[in-house]
């Protein structure tokens, strides 16, 4: 017997519920089990567009999307056929009724057909006694109407339009001022801007006639196709320095509509090898509502630059006539006049030169000093007392005198003998000058061993992690536990973030706020002080293994396995240990909730493990009456997909996870 619409729903949700778990059993955890579908298909319904339709039309029938092998058939075919399409034709007046149907399941429509001809008038009064005779009580045909959209061809224009709809009728009473359109209907017309093809989409709902019979409606829809414009492109020259970025370019459109430009429809420009501008669509393309006519590609004119050598000079702040010179390079300009007298300065505008790079240049001073540049490279170096320099752009300028020395001096160089060229005391060229501001560092920090040690809940015992290095003051003035102030020492923190402490057969995840997971164990640390010690722990033994620590295999420092001479970081670490699981397993589907299942549907059933290790084992089984169980073969992966048909529709399911 059928079930109802509602009853098929529960069916359904009941399968699609993830299930409350049973406990674990001897052979595995199971999940509970899921209802069989009884009746998983929707009634067949006939949808149509019209119930009235006149001789010689067509209108087409559908039904509901579960049923895709419809037979169709007409009751009487001298007064309208259908094909297996659900195609229906009028063929001559009368009542018809129309069946489709699909393995047991069926539903029939009855359908009018009228003539295409208006309706007879009455007749006038026999002449007799000059009574007249008794009125006809035959009713006046149903009237229908029939509502014709356009269908309209227009250029595109830049404004929008709106596809029109034409009225008429099988009665010669119909007054075509009383056929109204409704507001939804003014939606479904078909309105367009862009090019291609708008539908429309009017149903018998969106039109009202103003009367008190019954109407019906009959439509048929048209569509709007707006074809594009035509478009002319001529590119614009434009002109740009060597080495520069290109410049905006532009065009000149010709045939633009309402308010399009060439941004908003997307003309976009680019630089051929022989440096042509063309833009990104030829002749006869199509961008946006356009159809491009004739392109004309503009010119880019490329003005040359001139490259002149560059010597990088430098002096100290202290001494103001010895430039030392650096690395040579090249400076490029337009309008630099080389012949110019010496002492000449650039403008910004008219050179072009990288700064000069001094990360790796060491320099040394008349006293044989040396100095480091000061940056991110050297932080560590400057930081252990190295001396320091930085570096200011004082001018660009030429220069047609000597560039080791002025007035005189005798030149000294900044760079080995290898690096000078063949006029090492004189050129003509532009000269690039720095200033050099040389720092002595008075601060000296000393490398030590330093080892990361951590103690777990607060114990006097304590694991031994990582060894790196520290740098402090003074070091070997300290003596044994001393503790470092923190001005005093530079030191990278330890990176927790990967550690896992096994503790008592339960490992302790690094985290610096609770998990979301209320199960899961996990640790924070806080950092407690550096100090110099001679011995590792209080009890002179190891908290763990001597080959088993935290960071892996380790190198004794000195070979002694109790007593060091270093620095320790010390860190404590407190344990949160999570809440004890059991395990369960819960079924998913793929099927949404509330959609009607039909013959040869594809479920894909999933298991969800909870409280199991990585090597989870699955078998699917099924029944009829949830007492005996029976394997399914080869169903034991995660997920399990079968087909629904009238056997598998009475089958219960279940999993059974182990491990």
């Amino acid at each position: 017997m059928k079930t109802t619409m509602k009853k098929t729903a529960a069916y359904l949700l009941a399968m699609l519920l993830i299930f409350q778990m049973l406990p674990a059993f001897a052979d595995g955890t199971e999940s509970n089990t899921v209802h069989p579908i009884t009746d998983y298909r929707d009634k067949l319904d006939i949808t149509a567009v019209t119930k009235t339709l006149t001789v010689g039309m067509e209108i087409t029938l559908t039904v509901n999307e579960n049923y895709e092998k419809v037979e169709w058939s007409s009751q009487n075919e001298d007064i309208a056929t259908v094909d297996q399409n659900g195609v229906v034709t009028g063929v001559s007046e009368g009542k018809v009724k129309i069946t489709a149907s699909e393995d047991g399941h069926s539903d029939s429509i009855t359908l009018l057909v009228v003539a295409a001809a208006a309706s007879s008038e009455q007749g006038t009064p026999a002449e007799g006694n000059g009574m007249p005779e008794e009125e006809s009580e035959t009713p006046r045909e149903e009237m229908v109407i029939f509502i014709n959209g356009e269908k309209q061809r227009i250029a595109y224009d830049g404004t929008e339009h709106v596809n029109v709809y034409s009225a008429t009728s099988n009665r010669t009473d119909f007054t075509a001022g009383k056929l109204h359109l409704t507001e939804e209907g003014e939606a479904h017309l078909a309105h367009a801007t862009n090019g291609g093809v708008a539908y429309d989409e009017l149903t018998e709902a969106d039109f009202y006639y103003d009367s008190d019979e019954a109407v019906t409606f009959v439509i048929t829809n048209g569509w709007l196709q707006i074809r594009p414009a035509t478009l002319n492109i001529y590119v614009n020259d434009a002109t740009k320095y060597e080495g520069d970025p290109d410049p905006a370019f532009s065009a000149d459109l010709e045939g633009l509509k309402g308010n399009d430009t060439a941004e908003s429809i997307g003309i976009q420009y680019s630089v051929t090898e022989d440096n042509r501008i063309v833009p990104n669509v030829a002749a006869d393309g199509l961008i946006g509502n356009y159809r491009v006519g004739t392109v004309m590609a503009g010119k880019l004119t490329v003005i040359g630059m001139k490259e002149y050598p560059l010597y990088n000079l430098a002096r100290f702040s202290d001494n103001k006539d010895i430039y030392y010179r650096l690395a040579k390079t090249t400076i490029r300009t337009t309008i630099m006049d080389i012949t110019k007298q010496y002492g000449y300065k650039l403008k910004a505008e008219e050179y072009q030169a990288s700064e000069y790079d001094f990360t790796d240049l060491v320099i040394t001073d008349k006293d044989n000093i040396e100095y480091v540049y000061f940056c991110d490279k050297n932080a560590d170096k400057i930081a252990k007392g190295a001396n320091y320099y930085t570096v200011s752009l004082e001018r660009v300028e030429i220069c047609k005198q000597k560039i080791g020395a002025m007035n005189g001096s005798t030149p000294r160089w900044m760079v080995p003998e290898s690096q000078r060229y063949n006029d090492p005391n004189k050129t003509d060229s532009i000269h690039r000058n720095y200033i050099i501001t040389t720092t002595v560092n008075e601060k000296v920090l000393v490398e030590q061993e330093l080892f990361n040690m951590l103690s777990v809940n607060g114990s006097g015992n304590y694991y031994r992690l990582k060894k790196t290095k520290i740098t402090a003051v003074d070091a070997g003035t300290l003596t044994h536990g001393t503790v470092i102030p923190a001005t005093d020492y530079t030191m990278s923190a330890y990176d927790f973030t990967n550690l896992t402490l096994s503790i008592g057969g339960v490992d302790y995840v690094y985290s610096d706020h609770a998990p979301e997971d209320e199960y899961t164990s996990w640790y924070t640390v806080k950092f407690e002080k550096v100090i110099k010690e001679d011995k590792v722990n209080n009890n002179e033994t190891w908290y763990n293994d001597i080959n088993g620590y935290l960071d892996g295999s380790y190198t004794q420092y000195e070979g002694k396995q109790n007593q060091v001479e270093g620095y320790h970081a010390n860190y404590a670490a407190t344990l949160h240990k999570g809440k004890e699981r059991k395990r369960s397993v819960t079924i998913s589907s793929n099927w949404p909730s509330g959609k009607v299942a039909y013959p040869g549907a594809k479920i894909t059933l999933t298991a969800h493990p909870v409280g199991f290790g990585e090597n989870v084992k699955y078998q699917w089984q099924r029944s009829t009456n949830r007492e005996n169980w029976e394997n399914i073969p080869g169903a034991t992966g995660a997920t399990f997909t079968y087909t629904l048909d009238n056997s598998t529709a009475q089958y219960f399911w279940r999993v059974v996870a182990d491990e």
